[in-house]
């Protein structure tokens, strides 16, 4: 007989658990502020832009990170903290196991609780000063855990199975204080969402606009989240009340520490029967029959889905009508793409202007928001039929709504301030998200035919928007960033977007209607939502990033010249005729994307491309344009049988993170903890692959229907032609482009071919990724700039546009064939540097592309190209090396360029680079390294207002230079110089290579100075300021130069 147990000596309520976390947060925080108001009041007001009286509240960081008194009290309160944290965060997880054991939720919740906790500990321990990069990332770690821990905490942690099975049950104690925790806890969580845009526009304002108060206000929704964040844990006592805590004398004392219990031996089972836990008879039933139903389930499924596919569950249209309605269904896909793909631009473009994250980038997960705010029970209700998750016909409304909402991007190119483009871009982007999960979940309720038109439309609309951008140099004419003057169409794009959504308001209600006649979703295990959410995540994220210009995976398998490979004109049409046949055979064997071997070639391609370049990965590149349509079916339709809103939340978080990621692997040294993914574009796709194997894997388990049932769907007659007849048009619209833009090379000839004068202008720009000041895509601007100044050699920086964040653009399209210009597009993509270009009229010879040494910041790319300058061979080298923050970087990257302009000596050299150093700045600083080393000239050694853009000579006779101010262009400068190629196969001696054979500065009317090699005068401006127009800088004549008196030079 085992011994009674004694009374308890001490009972407390385990929600005092709750009160003691939340009082020592609250003095932690609140603390350390009054002490900081008491102390330094005047000083953690003050930031750089303002301080006291126009800023005159202190940020949260302010207050606990600058001085040491208030980060003692804040360090010893959450110390004393840690131990309620604990236990709340290990008593919630044991209230969800004992609620729901077969649930991961208790295991997620535990190990995001106590990730979290020590992540706090992370950031409130190590200072920035002391120790900035455990800082950084352990509160970049928090901030991310915390949305994850809300989600998981969202509602009840211990909710009452009798609200759920038994109406009578409502009026209990313990489901008044379940429905009660769940309510605080979401509107806590709403709080707490809703201020973070409007704590990123107030950041914005005070760290962009830099406008005295602006960080005030940022202040108080700053410390706002930290009172929700608090309060959001308070409100756990609902549920922790339903626990108590009791202190009794042990029956058989033992100094070895003990562990029992009836959960701790036996789990729920035992605490049920023991009576340690109580839980509904009607619940229990419940739960036991559900395993025992979920074949009957299925059944029903299997019986919907052939009703539907019989077309049961709608009335058919007629033939033409059906064309209209397809037709319509492509241009609004179209239209999804149109706006993804500018979302990206559109943040980053603040982004790189700020060269630092502005707070602007958290409508990278817009989507995410968005679909989220849908989630909330009074809104979803309105969209969806529970418990069926039916979408209501009353969706259509909104669905329609929410279409027309997208068009909001597009139709903004007229509006001047970007950040209004911007904010409207990310409104568009996401209704598109909310109005696809409802159009998709509509289109499961109909059957898989249902579906496999839908992803049909979906990918040719991808398509389209491919051939949009090829026909119009790499830029899609919707583009909020577009207008008139450079290729917009949005006039024309809009007029369209009307037809279609009138033919979507004009469809016949019996083919959109769903009501209670489609077939029912039922609840999936978290692990299934899971897996499908990473499939279609993949595939949103492969298709974005391969898939949505043709140039992209050509840009990867580039080697310079001479070319032994493709090139974006005029090979990017056969991108697109392999993705349009993926297209078809998708439409006719939407079983395809169910065979092992499509995933396993599709991995053997992304290998290929990673390792191989030239023909050899075109090949690869072609068969993954061809193979990644054909999953696109199998991954839809096993997402599509889980909730509609929540799994498209998921797949769009998914696509959305391995995008930020894939900025990282170049972006690394400009985000706080992005060193890891440093150069890691082979593991962002070897993680895409297994997310596609994942998603593929469920789809086939999920799916009661075997590939081979589901070979017979096909799409009707007529949609099937036209599909065909579309899909034609596109290759034919392609080829078409490729044979128009490809540059005839007899028609690049340089600007004094025909004089005999034998000279060039050279220049070198940082054109800031192709978007301008005032945010409009710069390519036109740049093309005509250059063109009236007579360029015949230029090299431009910051041009790998190839990335998703940038648009999959190509600047090179419309400069080398508005210019007649051959092109270089330098180190590929798959360098991981921001890329650099080389233009030119002369043709060149050969190119070798190198990536500098870089051992702490960004990779430095370079190309060094022989130029064949009227009959002679001349060395041109553009680079851009690192930044002020990177001595070391600079210096190695200069010697490595030194000591490649060495080896050429003698022979003509001219360096267009980006140095970031001082004119005549001392070792070792870049500028002695490269001009004594490299064994060349400084263009204008009198020119003290240069930082990070030089031009260097050699054997060449020096003619002119001159700066010519960026003006909205770019944030750099345009520096010019005009060299003259001595003939020395036509008998002229060779120039000292050890000196400059003009030294002389003389008046542009100088004899020595041709009227035809004068600088344009229109850009003669003695008082024009550099920001209001183009203009000469920092002189207001161009320099021109001549030799000595006492020295004969035949010129």
């Amino acid at each position: 007989m085992q011994p009674r147990s004694r009374p308890p000596l001490v009972t407390i309520s385990a929600g005092y658990i709750s009160y003691a976390h939340t009082v020592l947060g609250f003095s932690a925080f609140f603390g350390a502020l009054i002490l900081g108001l008491c102390l330094h009041y005047h000083k953690i007001v003050k930031n750089h832009v303002a301080g006291w009286p126009d800023e005159w509240w202190p940020s949260v960081s302010a207050t606990i990170g600058d001085w040491p008194q208030e980060r003692s009290i804040l360090q010893i309160f959450i110390a004393l903290m840690s131990g309620p944290r604990i236990s709340l965060v290990l008593l919630s997880a044991l209230l969800v196991s004992l609620s729901n054991p077969q649930s991961f939720r208790s295991k997620a919740l535990a190990s995001t609780g106590i990730l979290r906790t020590l992540s706090c500990g992370g950031w409130v321990y190590c200072t920035s000063t002391d120790l900035p990069l455990i800082h950084d990332v352990a509160m970049i770690l928090y901030l991310v855990l915390t949305p994850v821990w809300m989600f998981i905490s969202w509602g009840s942690l211990a909710p009452q199975p009798e609200k759920e099975a038994r109406a009578t049950a409502h009026d209990s104690p313990a489901a008044k204080l379940s429905e009660r925790a769940r309510k605080t806890r979401r509107n806590t969580a709403a709080a707490f969402f809703a201020s973070i845009p409007f704590m990123c526009l107030f950041y914005y304002r005070h760290r962009v606009l830099e406008i005295p108060g602006a960080y005030t206000t940022y202040s108080f929704f700053e410390w706002n989240l930290i009172i929700q964040d608090l309060l959001f844990d308070l409100w756990s006592v609902y549920d922790l009340c339903r626990l108590e805590i009791h202190i009794v004398e042990a029956t058989e004392p033992s100094p070895r520490a003990t562990l029992g219990g009836s959960w701790w031996t036996g789990g729920t089972a035992v605490a049920v029967r023991d009576k340690a836990w109580s839980t509904s008879p009607a619940s229990a039933a419940v739960a036991q029959s559900v395993a025992s139903d979920a074949k009957e389930v299925d059944e029903i499924l299997d019986s919907a889905d052939d009703e539907a596919d019989k077309g049961h569950l709608t009335v058919e249209l007629s033939p033409r009508r059906q064309v209209f309605a397809f037709l319509s269904d492509i241009y609004v896909d179209f239209l999804w793409w149109t706006t993804l793909t500018a979302l990206h631009p559109s943040i980053f473009f603040f982004s790189v202007y700020n060269l630092a994250i502005g707070g602007h980038e958290i409508l990278l997960i817009t989507q995410v928001f968005a679909l989220g705010i849908t989630l909330i029970p009074s809104l979803r209700c309105k969209l969806l039929e529970e418990p069926s998750l039916l979408v209501t016909p009353r969706s259509k409304p909104a669905l329609i709504g929410l279409w027309a909402l997208s068009l909001s991007s597009i139709a903004t190119w007229w509006i001047p301030d970007p950040l209004s483009r911007l904010g409207f871009t990310g409104l568009a982007a996401g209704g598109i998200a909310v109005s696809q999960a409802l159009s998709w979940g509509e289109a499961w309720q109909k059957g898989d035919k249902e579906v496999h038109r839908r992803v049909v439309s979906w990918l040719v609309g991808l398509a389209l928007s491919s051939t949009a951008k090829y026909a119009n140099h790499s830029n899609n004419p919707l583009w909020p960033f577009m207008h008139s003057g450079n290729g917009g169409k949005q006039p024309i794009g809009l007029a369209l977007a009307g037809l279609s959504l009138i033919e979507l308001l004009k469809r016949p209600a019996s083919s959109t209607n769903t009501g209670t006649g489609g077939r029912a979703r039922v609840k999936a295990t978290k692990v299934d939502e899971l897996q499908a959410a990473l499939g279609m995540g993949g595939l949103l994220f492969a298709l974005h990033t391969f898939l949505t210009d043709s140039g992209t995976m050509i840009a990867w398998t580039w080697t310079g010249f001479p070319i032994k490979g493709p090139m974006a004109i005029p090979h990017g049409w056969l991108i697109l005729a392999s993705t349009s046949i993926g297209i078809a055979t998708a439409a006719s064997r939407p079983d395809f994307g169910h065979h092992p071997a499509v995933l396993f070639f599709l991995a053997l391609c992304n290998i290929v491309l990673i390792l191989t370049r030239n023909w050899v990965a075109f090949l690869a590149a072609i068969d993954t344009a061809f193979l990644l349509p054909l999953v696109a079916f199998p991954l839809v339709q096993g997402a599509l049988r889980h909730h509609p809103l929540r799994i498209m939340l998921w797949i769009w978080l998914v696509a959305d993170l391995m995008t930020f990621f894939q900025v990282l692997t170049v972006a690394y040294a400009f985000v706080p903890g992005g060193m890891p993914f440093r150069e890691k574009t082979w593991a962002m796709l070897a993680v895409q692959l297994l997310f596609l194997g994942v998603g593929l894997r469920q789809a086939q388990r999920s799916d009661s229907k075997t590939a081979a049932s589901i070979s017979h769907l096909s799409l009707p007659r007529p949609i099937m032609r036209c599909l065909i007849a579309l899909l034609a048009a596109i290759v034919a619209v392609a080829v078409a482009v490729s044979r128009i833009r490809l540059v005839d090379t007899s028609t690049i000839i340089p600007h004094h071919a025909h004089d005999g004068s034998r000279v060039f202008t050279a220049g070198i720009q940082t054109v800031h990724f192709g978007l301008d000041q005032l945010f409009h895509d710069s390519s036109r601007r740049m093309a005509d700039l250059y063109s009236d100044l007579q360029l015949d050699v230029l090299g431009l920086l910051e041009t790998d546009l190839h990335r998703s964040v940038f648009g999959n653009r190509d600047l090179t399209q419309y400069l080398a064939q508005s210019l007649g210009m051959y092109a270089d597009i330098g180190p590929s993509p798959l360098g991981h540097t921001w890329g650099c270009v080389l233009l030119s009229k002369f043709p060149i010879v050969n190119t070798t592309h190198h990536l500098l040494p870089s051992p702490d910041g960004e990779l430095a790319p370079a190309i060094h190209a022989v130029l064949d300058a009227f009959g002679e061979h001349v060395n041109v080298w553009v680079s851009h090396n690192g930044q002020e923050e990177t001595p070391v970087d600079r210096e190695l990257q200069t010697k490595a360029i030194a000591r490649v302009a060495s080896a050429t000596y003698p022979q003509p050299f001219v360096f267009l680079g980006y140095l970031v150093t001082k004119p005549h700045a001392e070792r070792p600083s870049p500028y002695k390294i490269l001009f004594e080393d490299g064994r060349i000239h400084d263009v204008e050694p009198l020119d003290s207002m240069r930082w990070c853009q030089y031009i260097g000579f050699r054997s060449l006779s020096r003619v002119a230079y001159i700066r010519v101010s960026r003006y909205t262009l770019t944030d750099t400068e345009l520096q010019l110089a005009k060299f003259r190629v001595p003939d020395i196969t036509g008998g002229e001696a060779p120039l000292d290579p050890s000196r400059d054979d003009k030294p002389r500065l003389v008046n542009h009317d100088h004899p020595m100075v041709r009227p035809e090699w004068w600088f344009p005068t229109h850009y003669i401006d003695r008082f024009a300021s550099p920001s209001e127009k183009f203009s000469y800088t920092p002189w207001v004549y161009p320099r021109y130069y001549a030799p000595n008196e006492e020295e004969v030079v035949g010129v």
